[in-house]
């Protein structure tokens, strides 16, 4: 792999459309990097985790306009990884992601949608809302929160790799965010 890639704004832009070339060179140029960074910070089981978790932060930082400056790039994956790899030591503590990355440790006193679930995981709403949802995104968010199954039996039972399991949850929490945005605007309007 090329360590002098010029990174330029049409390959951002072709990036955002997730265009199979670009997206195959930013897996290929990017992951072993991050691994590299990782594999000597943490257990060997959640390395992986955390490059993928990288890589989707860096990419939802890419569709909203990060890095200003293309060529800064490796720069910015590189800041992601260092703030997720330290939210992974200090145990989940929530880091600014979306965005700029803040170079501060922040807690996030909101209440986030995983904390939402496991409150309200008996108000009806909820499941409706998981019934709104594609059936993959709706069976992860149920197996996760309320069987509380563990990533292996997730990945036997719904055919899936289990490196993808965490892929899979982080998509249908955003997709869960969006319905219940939704619902609790057509429940407000209907008062």
């Amino acid at each position: 792999m090329d360590n002098n890639f010029n990174f330029d704004a049409e390959y951002l832009a072709r990036l955002r459309l997730r265009r199979p070339v670009e997206w195959d060179h930013f897996c290929r140029y990017f992951r072993p990097a991050i691994r590299n960074k990782l594999r000597h910070r943490c257990q060997r089981d959640d390395v992986e985790d955390l490059v993928q978790d990288v890589l989707v932060a860096a990419l939802r930082g890419i569709d909203a306009g990060n890095p200003q400056e293309p060529n800064k790039l490796p720069g910015y994956v590189t800041q992601i990884c260092h703030h997720l790899w330290i939210r992974h030591w200090l145990g989940g503590r929530r880091i600014p992601i979306d965005g700029e990355v803040d170079t501060a440790i922040s807690v996030d006193p909101t209440e986030n949608i995983e904390q939402m679930l496991i409150r309200k995981s008996d108000d009806p709403r909820v499941h409706q809302t998981l019934e709104a949802l594609p059936p993959k995104y709706g069976e992860v968010i149920y197996r996760v929160y309320f069987l509380e199954q563990d990533r292996d039996t997730i990945a036997r039972e719904m055919g899936v790799k289990q490196s993808n399991v965490r892929v899979l949850l982080c998509r249908a929490l955003q997709r869960f965010a969006v319905e219940w945005d939704k619902n609790s605007m057509r429940a407000g309007n209907q008062k």
